[in-house]
């Protein structure tokens, strides 16, 4: 029984540990995925 109580701890500490990290990594990513796209054009616009 304690081993199960255990694991949920655990689950809610990796759950809490993803929330936090989505929340951090997500506006990043969108960032670096707007300046990757601007890019992408640029060097298509330029091989053109």
């Amino acid at each position: 029984m304690g081993h199960l109580s255990n694991q949920s701890d655990y689950i809610q500490a990796v759950n809490n540990y993803n929330s936090k990290l989505y929340w951090f990594v997500t506006p990043l990513y969108k960032k670096s995925w707007k300046f990757y796209r601007t890019f992408i054009e640029i060097s298509l616009y330029l091989k053109h």
